[in-house]
């Protein structure tokens, strides 16, 4: 079942949703600036462009594709980060051509299993939904293992961990703005 864009169910798991943002709008003014704020603040940012909802940063990510290119792009790090399966994956490279710059990333979990039903401001264009869920694997003719335990079918999914790519970029980032900083610390003393 694809999953709906811009209408989240109760009790949603899994579903990644991708807005692109667009260039010179006030949603990116806001988004961009509060992204330098923290988490907190961007969640707040984007969940006011959304449609006055409330976001757990945890589950959000405000992607600039210049970042990723160097790993091949967008869609290959949604792949390496957010392992969407091989169905999703041609809907992912066939709605994410031609995105701007700039897109936000929103999960399931990011609005806390509640029915949610976005009003993206202008600015924010909904490019796509998918479902990180993967079918289930055919099942193999082996003796269960009782070592292992019972698995626990309620355990949340893991966030994928932070690319080299957008890893490197904040320090870049932060470096910049320290250099920035320093400048203006050393016009200012010799001024």
């Amino acid at each position: 079942m694809t999953p709906d864009l811009l209408e989240a169910q109760s009790g949603e798991a899994q579903v990644l949703r991708i807005f692109g943002i667009a260039p010179g709008s006030l949603a990116e003014a806001t988004l961009l600036t509060s992204s330098t704020e923290g988490p907190e603040a961007l969640a707040q940012s984007a969940g006011h462009t959304l449609g006055q909802i409330l976001l757990d940063p945890a589950w959000i990510e405000l992607v600039d594709q210049k970042d990723v290119a160097s790993i091949g792009g967008l869609v290959a790090y949604l792949e390496t980060g957010y392992d969407p399966p091989k169905d999703a994956l041609s809907k992912l490279r066939e709605a994410l051509r031609g995105a701007p710059q700039y897109v936000l990333l929103v999960l399931s979990r990011a609005f806390g299993n509640e029915a949610i039903r976005f009003l993206p401001s202008s600015g924010l264009e909904p490019l796509v939904a998918v479902s990180l869920v993967h079918p289930p694997a055919p099942a193999m003719a082996m003796a269960p293992d009782d070592s292992a335990g019972p698995l626990d079918a309620k355990a949340p999914p893991v966030k994928a961990p932070m690319s080299q790519a957008r890893i490197s970029g904040m320090v870049a980032f932060v470096a910049l703005i320290f250099i920035g900083l320093f400048t203006t610390f050393i016009v200012l003393i010799a001024g």
